[in-house]
């Protein structure tokens, strides 16, 4: 009989070199390289106008910066620009639609042309991610002025009319929405006494849902003016003056 002899403690033996060899280049490597912690950016927001007439339009723009030699990029991150009508920090809410906005790789980014309807506080907030931490801006402001249109407009003429002559005045004001305080419109009346324009009589007026206010005015002889102006509210700053609308009665 012939017996093929077994060879185990040599294929036993180059296990266990291997091993070794696994085991010394492992202590070669040194630890695996741990994941950067996220680090803390700054984040700011900037309107272009303090204060705008209602209609008109302000662009709020943000920025994102990394603090510097930090690897983490400002590029595609997702800011929510947040609005508040009253400032407390449970107030703030994302402009929907439109208030998210993605920044640029130098970290900017902006809502052109935003047209709020009432004064407004803005912010901006970044969500933590892997590189960033979470970051809210400071607060700024952007004031929304009335806007108050006068009917008759005489586009800055004198016009001439008789003693007892009746005219009514319209004083149109916007914004004119539910969600906005209702404003009061003051009228001035002026006239020319001793050859100086005098303030002779204020009146207030309230203006109907249709943000319509009504002034009639029966004229006297003498040189007058008329103008109006929307007042303040919780929500919006007072309208300028109308233009003074001119006339002279016979």
């Amino acid at each position: 009989m012939h017996l093929q002899p077994r060879q185990p403690a040599r294929r036993t033996a180059r296990a266990a070199l291997f091993g070794v060899a696994a085991l010394v280049a492992a202590l070669l490597a040194g630890p695996s390289a741990a994941a950067a912690d996220p680090v803390a950016p700054a984040l700011t927001i900037t309107a272009s106008r303090a204060t705008i007439l209602w209609g008109e339009g302000v662009d709020i723009t943000v920025h994102l910066e990394a603090p510097g030699g930090s690897q983490a990029s400002v590029a595609n991150q997702t800011i929510h620009v947040q609005v508040a009508r009253v400032h407390t920090a449970d107030a703030f809410t994302t402009i929907a639609p439109g208030g998210d906005i993605v920044t640029d790789t130098s970290g900017n980014a902006t809502i052109p042309g935003y047209t709020p309807a009432t004064n407004l506080w803005y912010r901006a907030v970044l969500d933590a991610s892997a590189d960033l931490e979470a970051a809210t801006s400071d607060d700024t402001r952007v004031t929304v002025r009335q806007v108050a249109l006068i009917t008759p407009d005489n586009s800055g003429k004198v016009r001439a009319i008789t003693k007892g002559t009746t005219v009514e005045f319209r004083t149109k004001v916007r914004p004119a929405r539910d969600d906005v305080p209702r404003t009061h419109v003051t009228w001035q009346i002026w006239r020319v006494v001793n050859d100086r324009w005098t303030p002779y009589v204020t009146q207030l007026s309230d203006p109907d849902v249709a943000g319509n206010a009504y002034l009639i005015i029966t004229f006297n002889t003498g040189r007058w003016f008329v103008r109006s102006q929307a007042m303040p509210t919780q929500l919006n700053a007072n309208s300028v003056w109308t233009p003074g609308q001119y006339y002279d009665v016979k």
